[in-house]
């Protein structure tokens, strides 16, 4: 082949992006969207998304990063909305697309035209309802749309008892917990010599402080409820109760009215 003819072919196999040829053949790769789809009959990969979000839940997750993000990643979005999910449009995404979590994102199907998206939307366990994809939340607190209710926000209660100078620090549970990613709706420290202190202690048969409460929003922190039957219970009142000090340091053994200073590693 004449070499002006030889560039010129390489240069086809270029713009319709194809792989050069060996031994005779070339292989075309699926184009860079956004691309003209010939069969459909427009251009591919103009991706629309709508984010709904809860002004009223402060604590909630914000996705107002995720559109920049996958931008960055080369999608692109040609059209944004937000809607506030009890707003009139936001009530119709949500029926219309199978919203089950607030905040949410919806992406048009044109998405699926990028590379991966299809696996992480299979991921994200997000299926297509009339032209879009909702992804929703994975990280509590978010707010349940069948009830309503914001789900993940923890009531914790740590049981200390004041009179233990050797045992622990109560508040290093707090910063476990928080490393779960726990968001807390309240907090409350209670020493088991006041009223309410005996009450739990008797209630939940507390055999060693400190220990703490949680409520049953706890169930929501997947990373916390893996480990959780290590060093804990959960009681037929939906609280979870901590059982064993001994993994952070001294603790008042109740049975035996004394303090117990565990040997490195626990026992």
């Amino acid at each position: 082949m004449e070499p002006k003819k030889a560039e010129q072919l390489k240069n086809y196999w270029k713009r319709v992006n194809a792989v050069e040829p060996a031994e005779g053949k070339a292989v075309v790769q699926p184009p860079v969207p956004p691309y003209f789809d010939l069969a459909q009959g427009k251009v591919a990969g103009l991706v629309k998304l709508v984010s709904l979000t809860d002004d009223a839940c402060t604590q909630c997750l914000k996705l107002d990063d995720v559109a920049a993000i996958l931008e960055g990643a080369g999608i692109k979005i040609v059209d944004k909305q937000v809607q506030a999910y009890d707003s009139p449009e936001g009530k119709a995404s949500i029926e219309g697309f199978g919203v089950t979590r607030i905040p949410a994102l919806l992406l048009s199907k044109d998405v699926m035209v990028y590379e991966g998206m299809a696996e992480q939307l299979k991921a994200l366990n997000s299926v297509e309802k009339n032209g879009y994809y909702a992804v929703h939340s994975t990280i509590p607190p978010y707010r349940e749309v069948a009830s309503n209710q914001v789900k993940g926000l923890v009531e914790v209660i740590y049981l200390t008892d004041e009179s233990c100078k050797e045992c622990f620090d109560v508040q290093v549970n707090k910063q476990v917990l928080q490393r779960f990613g726990l968001v807390f709706a309240s907090e409350k420290t209670v020493d088991i010599a006041s009223k309410e202190g005996k009450e739990l202690v008797n209630r939940y048969n507390l055999t060693k402080v400190p220990a703490f409460l949680m409520s049953g929003e706890a169930k929501e922190y997947a990373s916390l409820n893996s480990v959780w039957k290590q060093v804990g219970t959960v009681e037929g009142s939906g609280w979870d109760v901590f059982r064993k000090p001994e993994v952070f340091g001294a603790y008042k053994d109740l049975e035996k009215k004394l303090v117990v200073t565990p040997q490195q590693g626990g026992q």
